[in-house]
Order: C-alpha cells, then sequence, then structure tokens
C-alpha cells in the first residue's frame, strides 16, 4: 500500500484521450459491425464532447452534482449505475456514501463516507472546483444578500486547488485504510473535480 501511478483526464484533452484510444485499439482488432465497436471501444467521440459540454458548466457544491455526474458517466461508458445502499454495511457493494468506521488514537471511533466505492475496484473522493470568472463573479455579488453563491472546493489552476486535490487523495487512502480487511485493498483510488478532471491512481 502507498506506491501509486498517477493518470489523469481533464476536459480540455478527454475527446483527444478517448478518440486515440479508441484509434490504438482498431490497429489490434478491426471490426466492421458498428455495434461490436461501440461495445468493444466505448462511447463515440461525440458522445465523449457532449459529456464534457454539459458538465464544463457545473459549480457550487459536489454533494449536489456528483451523484449526477457520476449516473452520466456510466451511462457514457455503459456500465452499471451503484445500487441503493443497504442498512448492513457488509452488503454495501457498489454504493454511493459508503460508511467506514476510523479507530482514532484515543481509542473513541468515528465514521467517515466514501463519495463512490465498489468493492475490489475503486474508492473514489469528489471535489467540485470553479473557474477564476465564477469566484469574481461570486465576490462581485457579495454585497446581494438575497443572491448566494457557491464557489466549490477551490479555484481551478491556483495553487489551493492543486492542494485540495492532493488532499482529496490523502482522504480516499484514509477512506481504503479504514475498509474491512476482509474486502481488500482497493486497487484503484479516484479523484474527481467534478465536470473538470478524474485523476486515477493504481497501486504498483
Amino acid at each position: 500500500m502507498g506506491n501509486w501511478r498517477q493518470s489523469v483526464i481533464d476536459r480540455s484533452t478527454a475527446t483527444e484521450t478517448q478518440a486515440a484510444v479508441t484509434d490504438n485499439n482498431l490497429t489490434d482488432n478491426i471490426a466492421t459491425d458498428e455495434t461490436t465497436r461501440s461495445q468493444n471501444f466505448g462511447p463515440e467521440p461525440e458522445q465523449v464532447a457532449r459529456f464534457i459540454e454539459h458538465w464544463a458548466a457545473s459549480g457550487g457544491a459536489e454533494r449536489a452534482n456528483f451523484p449526477s455526474f457520476a449516473h452520466n458517466l456510466c451511462d457514457l461508458l455503459a456500465v452499471p449505475h451503484p445500487e441503493p445502499t443497504k442498512t448492513d454495511v457488509s452488503e454495501n457493494v457498489y454504493v454511493f456514501e459508503r460508511d467506514v468506521t476510523f479507530q482514532n488514537l484515543d481509542g473513541s471511533a468515528s465514521i467517515g463516507r466514501i463519495d463512490l466505492y465498489k468493492r475490489g475496484c475503486f474508492v473514489l473522493e469528489a471535489k467540485q472546483g470553479s473557474e477564476q470568472a465564477e469566484a469574481d463573479d461570486s465576490l462581485k455579488l457579495s454585497s446581494a444578500p438575497k443572491k448566494k453563491t457557491k464557489r466549490g472546493t477551490a479555484i481551478r489552476g491556483t495553487k489551493g486547488w492543486d492542494d485540495a486535490m492532493v488532499k482529496a487523495r490523502g482522504q480516499a487512502e484514509q477512506y481504503a485504510r479504514a475498509l474491512p480487511t476482509d474486502e481488500g485493498w482497493p486497487p484503484f483510488l479516484i479523484v474527481v473535480d467534478v465536470g473538470h478532471s478524474i485523476e486515477l491512481f493504481a497501486e504498483q
């Protein structure tokens, strides 16, 4: 545990990355049937572009946006959606807000919640950043109490945002350590800034 390799996809390069992956796959596996091609190589670049365009304008609170973002991403990738949570935590195999118990140094215990968890696959921590223009608008409106705005985790492109993403990865690692040992160590940690980037860490 602890040695991780990072891959990053952000909205500025996602379409090109997906297209490149598709092209590489086609050189190894030529499929003439359009349905087979779609199943084997994932979404079309146009679908990826629509997804990015739809979520690029997101802002505010991650809890308000992330579940919808995750469901849309599952649709894009043609994978199952997270399941409803159950009262028996051990049965929550693929869910939002998966409870974990932290054993504190003073002997007490506290509860944490994983934004999205799939047993044997990943722990995902979600954040919601904001663009500089959104932050500037928020400051301009600060004197107008009737209209409240939310700036999200941090302003993208700043040290504050970088620090927030590093902290989010640390949170994901803490959640992974808090999982019951019989569930195993997840092979991937994922950090998402909704509508902006997906950081994937794979243990080496």
